[in-house]
């Protein structure tokens, strides 16, 4: 996996050590990742994206940079959303899932570091 778009809405205090080791794993990986302009102003105080390589607001901007797969952090409703963004890309979806039941989203965040190695990342 070169480049993954992080998709998320909001950061709840509760999820910060999920999403800061997603975020350590990824840059110990040296994989490169973009966060959308939505997640970003929600976490930047709070996450450490020390090496993310900017902001995806658009889908030609997905396009553009080559995005291989987007990890959503939320439930099924971010998923959904994010679809909006994604659109005829291919671009595959991997939704981590910080609330309590998620049918689309069914990777638990205590399961992160599974998901790194099956994608690839580690």
């Amino acid at each position: 996996m070169d480049q993954v778009l992080i998709y998320g809405q909001r950061v709840k205090d509760k999820d910060l050590e999920y999403i800061n080791n997603l975020f350590s794993l990824l840059q110990s990986t040296g994989t490169r990742y973009f966060v959308t302009r939505e997640f970003l102003e929600a976490a930047e105080d709070k996450l450490e994206l020390k090496q993310s390589q900017g902001t995806i607001s658009s889908t030609e901007q997905l396009r553009s940079h080559d995005i291989d797969a987007v990890i959503t952090l939320g439930g099924d409703g971010t998923i959904l959303n994010a679809m909006t963004l994604i659109l005829d890309t291919g671009v595959p979806i991997l939704g981590i899932n910080l609330g309590r039941l998620g049918f689309l989203s069914s990777v638990e965040k205590t399961k992160i570091n599974i998901c790194a190695i099956s994608l690839g990342i580690l």
